[in-house]
């Protein structure tokens, strides 16, 4: 489309009272809009913004106690017996993992002399060359 074409439209909006209303228009949505900020980081109790009050220490009376949840059942063949008055049992499982993990990362060789001792100990013979660079 040629620069004139384009030109047109812009210089009709200008001549005509539209620009001005629409500035108008954008100053008064711009206005409205922060009105609604500013009410809402406001305290609705007070004229302080909730960004200058000061942070409420907890104490005793403000903490509600957290309800007992209960346990699950987990069977021995590996599945879980839900208990519906209890938390989804994804957490317990992923709690039970990380201990696990942990574990199994205390038992883990620290040194080349653990680890060879180890290696002789699963396979019942000395490991191969260049086992200390692993």
């Amino acid at each position: 489309m040629p620069a004139r074409q384009v030109a047109r439209p812009v210089m009709s909006l200008l001549r005509t009272r539209r620009p001005f209303k629409f500035f108008l228009f954008a100053l008064f949505i711009i206005l409205l809009f922060k009105g609604l900020l500013d009410w809402v980081e406001n305290d609705p109790d007070s004229n302080v913004p909730a960004s200058k009050t000061p942070l409420a220490s907890p104490t005793r009376a403000n903490l509600k106690p957290t309800p007992v949840l209960g346990k699950h059942r987990f069977r021995v063949d590996g599945l879980v017996e839900v208990n519906e008055e209890g938390a989804h049992p994804i957490y317990e499982l992923i709690s039970r993992a990380e201990q696990e993990w942990k574990d199994k990362l205390k038992r883990a060789s620290k040194t080349l002399e653990e680890a060879v001792e180890e290696y002789t100990r699963r396979y019942k013979r000395r490991p191969p060359k260049g086992f200390d660079l692993w």
